[in-house]
């Protein structure tokens, strides 16, 4: 095998067009076991293509690899774990499907046993998805019947890779067998699991779903409408909250993706990752409430329908596997950006947990917002990532009175200060956002060195201190909840807040006399204004 050839034509042209000229061209290769152990030394290489040519030409030489077929079977498994989406989809699945075709029931037997194997978290899909259309093409009734029962065992599976090669599957048999896939699908809606029915939804969105028919679709979907609408009764009556009187919808869904992209040079992460959308807490100066009207809802129901995204572990797990990702050097991400990680819910679905432990897995730093007092639920994790982590509260004051109104269904401050002493005992760097400052209300001198000394007094690392703005839907409730609780400060708010588009900001005089007494004053004579101890992203 010319390695070097072959190197240097797919870096003139890195695509699948030249992997398969390259494999036409007889004249590069020499003997196939000459040619085999060259090309397992070539599936070390980091150019993708160079490994995509490999599989095809395993692919294409296998018959001829006799005493080479279970090296080639264990390589598979391996390959497997390549997250990239052009090697999945170009290199590996057409390429297993010409093994399985080749290789038979032995080849198959071995995959299937080391399906469950968490080391290889792609493998599922992969050999879904191309074993589905070797039997496609086969057609055998038993065969077919053996395959659907194995796909039963992992309908309720969370991992995305896994779903999306069950929709495929599943899809590729329905076309020829669609009286027996019908009696299937409607065993396991039964199952009464929202991954299965993501998955059934998407198959009706293939042609099976046309060939199947409308009246079938519309049966199965009712059905499974019916059992979701319960179980979501069942969860909001468990976690409504008795003492907002406000009715609570949480809606479990699916998402494909976890990371989104934080542009502000004021923050020291650019990533965010929220495990719910919408916030119990009903924070009146959140501007999180306009990710909600994205989906068409009113700003008041920010608090009172919440998503929950049952597979977000599993969504930012494939995210941060990506070489790009890895090889970053800004991989902080912060969880609860625009929603509480910590809200009461999370009792019950434990998925910010769930997020932590894979971020552990990967070494990957984090940081923590909340307002609640569960975070201590997860210190054994905590403790375990040291240094990759910081929890920051977000304590605006120390008047329980005051909370009541601007943060309804937050924890109470006894409770937050008595997580931060649990935590600070664990060793655990934490951080308070002394945000926001209202205006008039929270700003006075005395109050605010009250605050401060206290948290000095409970061994915070850091404290970072910021004025109420009036973004997003922000400025709405605010001007409600002014006018409902302190009505005489309206005028003044109006004559503050002149500064940026829509007057978002305070004029910089108020602004520099708060920030002078806490930056230069209070902060500094208390220790509290040590940004060294904060963990770093973009600013290291």
């Amino acid at each position: 095998m010319n390695i070097d050839f072959i190197i240097s034509e797919i870096e003139r042209e890195p695509c699948v067009k030249t992997c398969k000229n390259l494999l036409k061209n007889n004249a590069i290769f020499t003997t196939p076991i000459d040619d085999f152990q060259q090309a397992m030394n070539l599936l070390d290489s980091e150019d993708e293509y160079v490994r995509i040519f490999v599989v095809m030409y395993i692919s294409k030489a296998y018959d001829s690899l006799d005493l080479q077929k279970e090296m080639i079977h264990k390589q598979l498994v391996l390959l497997s774990n390549d997250w990239s989406k052009k090697f999945i989809r170009y290199g590996l699945i057409p390429s297993v499907e010409a093994i399985l075709t080749k290789a038979g029931s032995e080849l198959s037997t071995y995959l299937t046993n080391k399906l469950k194997d968490p080391d290889y978290p792609v493998l599922p899909r992969i050999y879904f998805e191309a074993y589905s259309r070797v039997i496609m093409k086969k057609n055998n009734y038993k065969e077919v019947t053996v395959f659907l029962d194995l796909i039963g065992d992992y309908l309720i599976s969370n991992n995305l890779d896994t779903q999306q090669g069950l929709v495929s599957a599943i899809n590729n048999i329905g076309k020829k067998n669609i009286t027996l896939l019908q009696k299937y699908i409607l065993d396991w809606i039964e199952i009464k699991n929202i991954n299965t029915y993501y998955v059934i939804r998407k198959v009706f969105d293939l042609k099976f779903g046309e060939l199947a028919g409308t009246e079938f679709r519309q049966t199965c979907k009712e059905k499974m409408n019916s059992y979701e609408e319960e179980r979501i009764r069942l969860i909001s009556e468990k976690f409504s909250s008795d003492e907002s009187k406000v009715d609570v919808t949480y809606q479990e869904i699916i998402v494909s993706t976890m990371l989104h992209f934080i542009n502000s040079p004021m923050l020291p992460f650019n990533w965010g990752a929220n495990p719910y959308r919408g916030c119990l807490h009903a924070c009146e100066y959140c501007y999180g409430r306009t990710s909600h009207e994205f989906l068409g809802h009113t700003k008041d129901e920010f608090e009172r329908i919440i998503y929950v995204k049952i597979n977000a572990d599993k969504a930012l797990e494939k995210e941060i596997m990506t070489p790009k990702w890895t090889s970053s050097r800004n991989k902080l991400i912060n969880l609860g950006t625009v929603t509480d990680p910590y809200q009461q819910i999370e009792e019950n679905y434990e998925i910010t947990r769930k997020i932590l432990e894979t971020l552990y897995k990967y070494k990957n730093p984090v940081t923590i917002t909340t307002k609640s007092d569960l975070v201590i639920r997860d210190i054994d994790i905590l403790k375990k990532m040291g240094p990759l982590t910081n929890v920051v509260f977000s304590i605006p004051s120390l008047d329980q009175i005051f909370l009541d109104k601007i943060e309804k269904r937050a924890a109470p401050i006894a409770q937050r200060l008595k997580a931060i002493e649990q935590l600070k005992k664990a060793g655990i760097t934490v951080g308070v956002l002394m945000i926001p400052i209202f205006p008039y209300i929270n700003d006075g001198e005395s109050e605010l060195k009250y605050l401060i000394q206290t948290l000095a007094d409970y061994k915070v690392d850091y404290v970072i201190p910021d004025i109420l703005n009036l973004r997003g839907d922000s400025k709405y409730k605010v001007s409600q909840f002014i006018g409902q609780y302190y009505p005489e400060l309206a005028e003044a708010y109006k004559k503050l807040y002149v500064r940026g588009n829509d007057s978002l900001y305070v004029d910089k005089a108020y602004q520099k006399k708060i920030f002078d007494y806490l930056m230069k004053d209070a902060l500094k004579e208390y220790g509290l204004n040590d940004y060294s101890k904060m963990i770093k992203g973009k600013w290291s």
